[in-house]
């Protein structure tokens, strides 16, 4: 009998393989019987260096690996959340994963350097219209330029001396293994980060059965049920089952009580 492969999709850099292995490792302990393969690819956001991610398309990092689901050459791509565009696009479907990490951003000062070291005007590599705000507002007489490149290579990049200052997501440095570079970690009610930072998201095929029962395994479906007013029995068959089936259940005080027999 031949073994199923569920192929899944994923950019090339360091970090987002990282992040790939780790969902193929999560996924090989719920589903011991699948084997998967990683297959790493480009997005335009790989390829165009130049472009300010302040001016970029929505799918500046994800039009590729879309290409790739609907044309069958993977079943599941592997996402950063904030990767993701508003609406995806017809025809793929997805979810965030249940795992998540630190949303906060941080400050990384230059090898062997620290915020103390910084000269008058510093210039500081930002990638956003938020990040670029807080520097603004932290730092008046910096120069704000446009950093371009993954992780490892914006923090080359910094300690080659091009920038004094990088803003980069702490997330990103855990799972590089580079979380002795923070300098500074940011609060979030000094610089709110996208809901998506620090987690990982999956797409697929939005006709693809498979991946959508592995949804179901991974996101615990809300059930709204109502019984209206007086006895629990006016409760629909369907609510009935529901709350049998419940994990938890969350009510108000004028439940009557008799509803939670169930």
């Amino acid at each position: 009998m031949s073994e199923t492969i569920i192929r899944i999709g994923g950019r090339s850099s360091r970090l987002a393989r990282i992040q790939t292995q780790s969902v193929i490792a999560r996924l090989g302990e719920l589903l011991p019987g699948l084997a998967f393969a990683e297959i790493p690819m480009t997005t335009p956001g790989d390829r165009d260096r130049t472009t300010d991610l302040r001016e970029s398309p929505d799918d500046f990092f994800t039009r590729d690996l879309d290409a790739a689901l609907l044309d069958g050459r993977v079943d599941l791509v592997v996402h950063s959340a904030k990767d993701l565009p508003d609406k995806l696009p017809p025809g793929i479907d997805g979810c965030w994963l249940p795992w998540r990490e630190d949303r906060r951003d941080a400050l990384v000062a230059p090898a062997g350097k620290s915020l103390a070291d910084l000269p008058p005007a510093p210039r500081i590599g930002v990638s956003s219209g938020r990040r670029e705000a807080y520097c603004r507002a932290r730092f008046p007489q910096a120069a704000l330029l446009s950093i371009r490149g993954n992780v490892d290579e914006r923090i080359r990049q910094l300690d080659e001396g091009r920038f004094d200052l990088i803003v980069t997501a702490v997330a990103a440095l855990d799972r590089l293994e580079l979380a002795g570079r923070i300098s500074d970690c940011i609060p979030l009610d000094e610089l709110p980060t996208p809901d998506g930072q620090g987690v990982l998201a999956v797409t697929f095929r939005a006709d693809d059965p498979r991946m959508l029962l592995l949804r179901s395994l991974l996101i615990r479906p809300v059930l709204f049920v109502g019984a209206g007013v007086g006895s629990p029995r006016n409760c629909t068959l369907a609510g009935i089952e529901a709350l049998r089936e419940a994990e938890v259940c969350l009510h108000d005080a004028l439940l009557d009580p008799g509803l939670l027999d169930f």
